[in-house]
């Protein structure tokens, strides 16, 4: 029997990380593989999610991790991951999926002050190479196995800073893996970039994309979300407060849906409570599961953030996706869109009807009319055609990876 280790933002209080973490874990559960997730907690990282989490939602996460996960002992360091790699007589690594290949260029990383220059604040280890998400523990190993890069992401990597020493070492790190694939284009061209053109990886797609497949049928009952007492028709709004839309459009968007005899809920964010005016607000803490299952019985969602785009796709729900990703210019104040990596989902998934970037100078969100419209005459055969064709993608990917792993 191989055995695999998962490298990836498991730890992190964060509901899609989580997920494609489980996602992964129960496949090679389910095809025959011992498996553990690394528990590499960068020092940073977990003092910045506990520093910006509220405790009961953090512990709700940590509970998770104890009923789902399971994890090697915990690591903070690439000598950690080795001695756990060559305790465990690991096979394979896999790393990913998730924004694991970051990396902020010397050039985009400071933000200068009047008496001094700074790091940029959210800024944590595993943003900058090196770091074990690029296989920096690799050249330590006694026993050489087989790492692989599986949809990963360079979400916010603007590769055209990179100075010739970071390029060169970055590609001289990307020769270390023995297969990559990428989440996005953008991750994509990072990549040819950072291996002089020798490397241009297929995109393939998130492991929620294959979650309802992997995970035991009991994770995605409606049974899970009884607690919340959710009418059987209802539309989540989901926005982080910076990006809210008035108490107006807030409020029309509710009398359509009511209309039509269907309620509107809000969903919280790990960090962020809501308290919009509408028929319910969840409260946190709430589990990574009960969020997947809120999104996947929905009417449909309307929103910030990736993932709820990617369960809503997993399981043909309507959705709206108000994105907040890509480069903003900061003289043009018009956004490069093909940095974000919801705008690339949504364009190769035939979506763009339902997608508008928020992060524009003068931004004016669309009539909350015209947004009900699309969310209730969303092409339901359609939706369940792209589920299907993204999952057979997601099956294809895997198959792709165990012959890796097999040599």
């Amino acid at each position: 029997m191989k055995k695999i280790g998962i490298l990836t933002y498991h730890s992190v209080y964060n509901f899609g990380a989580n997920l494609q973490a489980l996602s992964t874990l129960y496949y090679f559960k389910n095809h025959g593989y011992d498996v553990k997730i690394i528990d590499w907690r960068p020092r940073d990282l977990s003092r910045q999610y506990a520093e910006s989490t509220p405790i009961k939602q953090a512990e709700a996460h940590e509970i998770f991790y104890k009923c789902y996960f399971d994890l090697t002992e915990t690591c903070h360091t690439d000598e950690d991951i080795v001695r756990v790699v060559e305790k465990e007589s690991m096979d394979a690594i896999v790393i990913g999926s998730d924004a694991v290949c970051r990396h902020f260029p010397f050039l985009v990383r400071w933000r200068p002050s009047r008496t001094h220059v700074f790091l940029k604040n959210g800024l944590c280890s595993p943003d900058i190479f090196p770091n074990p998400y690029w296989g920096s523990f690799y050249p330590k190993l006694n026993r050489k196995i087989p790492i692989i890069l599986m949809s990963v992401s360079s979400q916010g990597t603007l590769y055209q800073y990179v100075l010739c020493r970071e390029r060169k070492r970055l590609s001289k790190a990307i020769d270390n893996f023995s297969y990559i694939t990428v989440r996005d284009s953008w991750t994509q061209k990072v990549f040819e970039h950072f291996s002089y053109g020798k490397l241009l990886p297929d995109i393939t797609p998130d492991p929620v994309l294959g979650f309802n497949m992997n995970v035991p049928q009991e994770i995605i009952s409606r049974n899970i979300i009884k607690r919340f007492n959710l009418p059987e028709k209802y539309i989540i709004l989901s926005f982080k407060r910076k990006f809210t839309p008035s108490e107006d459009w807030i409020r029309r968007f509710c009398r359509c849906c009511n209309s039509k005899g269907i309620s509107v809920i809000s969903l919280p964010y790990p960090q962020e409570e809501n308290t919009l005016k509408v028929d319910i607000n969840v409260p946190l803490p709430i589990s990574p599961i009960e969020w997947y299952n809120i999104i996947r019985y929905s009417t449909g969602y309307v929103g910030n953030n990736m993932h709820p785009i990617i369960v809503s796709i997993h399981n043909a729900v309507p959705f709206f996706s108000f994105d907040y990703y890509g480069h903003l210019g900061l003289i043009t104040g018009k956004v490069r869109l093909d940095c974000s990596k919801i705008y690339d989902l949504c364009q190769k998934s035939d979506r763009l009807n339902y997608y508008s970037n928020i992060q524009q100078r003068n931004y004016q969100f669309p009539d909350p009319e015209t947004v009900f419209e699309r969310i209730y005459h969303f092409d339901k055969e359609k939706a369940l055609l792209l589920a299907r064709k993204k999952s057979n993608s997601y099956e294809n990917l895997m198959n792709d990876i165990e012959r890796v792993i097999h040599g």
